[in-house]
């Protein structure tokens, strides 16, 4: 049998990682009447 590219674990962990940069780029995207708040991404 082959083995598997990733584990479950890895898997799990790029996916999370994932949903944390589109809620970040969306949260930076709101205007929050900050100067250069879009700038820390």
């Amino acid at each position: 049998m082959k083995e598997r590219y990733f584990s479950t674990f890895q898997l799990f962990l790029l996916t999370l990682f994932a949903v944390l940069i589109v809620v970040a780029k969306i949260a930076l995207r709101l205007p929050l009447q900050l100067s250069g708040h879009s700038g820390v991404f």
